[in-house]
């Protein structure tokens, strides 16, 4: 990451495995051979010895040697870990908000200084961006990807109470009343030319019909001045059609509702349209490390600072051509509207 995650397991280890007790006098926790290429940044923790012995403050540091050798660095023990309070350092609540405070700036790179990692960014389809180590290969993640990468750094220190959860719209599927609201007001908008307008459903192995695909909006979209039917940006860009408005025949516009959105990993303005998505959930908080927003107190507080509409997507043949079209079935409100899981 742009300020490395700190491997404070690794330096803890390294003060136990040279440490000098004596119950009469201060602590002595010696590093005795350099611990070299850690790339730690500076930092205190607290120490806590069983048997009765207060807390020690154990400070490090790290050091680049440049002459006469050549440049190389070392995470090198500043004190003797002398008597301190409890101040907390070491607390798994606190490492986990030093952790993702990290992901705060949206900048993540490689501890060999490669990146910054992107969300959504060229060739996401290559296989393995759902993975922590694949997505450290290619440099390039889905939300999953970097739902996955968070809960790793957190399992390196010891923390295994995290939760990857899965945010759908009705668990993919439009419910009937939307499916109702959608053909109701496809008709009225489309006119005679609702014929060539097919939504987008889920068929089971045989082609027998399960359901309207469902989709939500990452925001920013402009849906407030705007009809229920907006131009889809994903869809029609991965087929090499830029954004446009579309004029009916009747008179009507399908126009273009997306803006530039929230800022993702290494991506200023990635995908805004999804059939799901992965955050974390900590201690009955949620973590979004794709986008690296501020974490959420609950699902509907991640939702309303999130997301911008609910509905689904069709496709539309018009003047030789296909294009995606959204329908919004539903603003987002102070209530929530998505599946959050768990």
């Amino acid at each position: 990451m742009k300020n490395k995650i700190k491997y404070i397991s690794i330096f803890i280890m390294c003060i136990l495995m040279h440490m000098n007790l004596n119950a009469q006098e201060a602590l002595t926790a010696d590093i005795m051979y350099p611990t070299f290429n850690q790339h730690c940044q500076n930092g205190k923790i607290d120490l806590h010895i069983n048997g009765g012995f207060p807390p020690y403050d154990v400070v490090w540091k790290r050091v680049i040697w440049i002459s006469p050798f050549p440049p190389f660095e070392w995470v090198i023990q500043e004190n003797y870990g002398i008597q301190g309070n409890n101040d907390g350092e070491d607390f798994e609540d606190n490492i986990v908000e030093k952790i993702y405070s990290e992901f705060n700036d949206h900048v993540v790179n490689r501890v060999d200084g490669a990146g910054p990692i992107q969300y959504w960014g060229p060739n996401i389809s290559t296989p393995g961006c759902w993975q922590t180590s694949q997505m450290l290969i290619n440099l390039n993640g889905t939300c999953g990807g970097w739902a996955a990468f968070f809960e790793d750094v957190l399992r390196l220190q010891g923390i295994g109470s995290s939760e990857m959860s899965s945010v759908t719209y009705n668990d993919y599927l439009l419910p009937q009343n939307d499916i109702d609201s959608l053909e109701n007001q496809q008709m009225n908008f489309f006119g005679s030319q609702n014929q060539y307008v097919m939504p987008r459903i889920y068929q089971d192995s045989a082609g027998n019909y399960i359901g309207h695909y469902s989709q939500f909006l990452v925001k920013n979209w402009n849906l407030y001045d705007s009809t229920n039917f907006v131009f889809n940006e994903y869809e029609n860009a991965s087929y090499g059609i830029s954004q446009i408005k579309i004029v009916l025949n009747n008179g009507n516009v399908i126009p273009i509702g997306d803006q530039i959105g929230s800022i993702g990993q290494g991506n200023s303005d990635p995908r805004s349209e999804f059939e799901n998505h992965a955050i974390v959930k900590y201690a009955g908080e949620y973590y979004d490390p794709s986008y690296g927003s501020f974490k959420q107190p609950n699902a509907n507080s991640w939702e309303t600072q999130a997301l911008d509409g609910f509905g689904s997507v069709m496709v539309y043949y018009h003047n030789n051509q296909l294009y995606y079209v959204n329908w919004i079935g539903h603003l987002n409100n102070s209530s929530q509207q998505s599946n959050v899981s768990p």
